[in-house]
């Protein structure tokens, strides 16, 4: 091709043996570079701007899709959808002769698939595509965590702690909380209520699992509604680690006890 333009990227979605789409209407977003529509259990992503080669068609749109992955996987509770990359449709700007500018399409990915789970949830609907919500690498590396945890890699209170710890770590390098002690920190910039992250960080002190921390513990196992609290805050801090990556300065609407299963 003497004038290559990728015209649109293909994706599939891919889902674990837990989850099926009933024959859910399609859905359809616009981003000030792509249109998408996922429809069929193939999402099309239509490119707005010129992209020589997939490499760069792909760079924003991979990124997009992985924050619908995981605002999918925040809503659902699991990590039982992801989109694979099928092939882009590429045309010649600059055919050899008048008219006859050919489509070029490439495949890639391959199907993966995890566990042995036979309980299947059947979903009318495809997630939304995400809204004030994007993907930064403290979102990815508590998302990573919470999906160990979900797929029994790792125990609940490290992954809690660990989240927590990016909070207050990103909280604590913004401008005007040197004086502030980490906790405050983060509430403050992540608009979370104290009382929660202070909750949190106590809970992670029950029946903690790690050596290092075993001497501040409570040492006592989780009750089930205690379990459900912290799951339900992980993923509410995630997603709000992600709405601060879409608008920084806010304002969020403050999380509050009342958000989550009571205690």
């Amino acid at each position: 091709m003497r004038d290559p333009h990728v015209v649109a990227l293909l994706y599939r979605v891919e889902t674990e043996p837990t989850l099926v789409f009933d024959n859910p209407p399609p859905v359809e977003h616009q981003t000030n570079d792509f249109d998408v529509r996922l429809a069929g259990g193939v999402v099309t992503v239509t490119m707005h701007e010129h992209h020589a080669s997939e490499e760069s068609a792909r760079r924003d749109v991979d990124q997009y899709l992985r924050g619908w992955e995981i605002t999918a996987g925040l809503q659902f509770g699991r990590p039982d959808m992801r989109f694979v990359f099928d092939r882009a449709e590429v045309i010649d700007r600059a055919p050899p002769k008048p008219g006859t500018a050919t489509l070029h399409a490439r495949a890639f990915g391959s199907v993966t698939a995890f566990g042995t789970l036979t309980v299947r949830a059947s979903r009318r609907q495809y997630p939304e595509p995400p809204a004030d919500f994007t993907l930064s690498p403290d979102v990815e590396s508590m998302w990573r965590r919470f999906e160990g945890y979900l797929r029994g890699r790792e125990p609940l209170l490290s992954m809690a702690y660990f989240c927590r710890t990016v909070l207050t770590t990103s909280a604590k390098l913004g401008p005007g909380t040197a004086s502030l002690k980490p906790m405050e920190a983060a509430a403050t910039v992540h608009q979370v209520d104290l009382g929660v992250l202070l909750m949190l960080n106590g809970l992670t002190n029950v029946g903690d699992e790690s050596t290092a921390r075993k001497k501040h513990s409570n040492n006592r196992p989780l009750r089930g509604e205690e379990v459900a609290w912290i799951e339900a805050v992980i993923r509410a801090l995630i997603r709000r680690a992600g709405e601060r990556a879409a608008n920084p300065s806010g304002p969020h609407r403050q999380l509050t006890m009342a958000d989550f299963p009571p205690l």
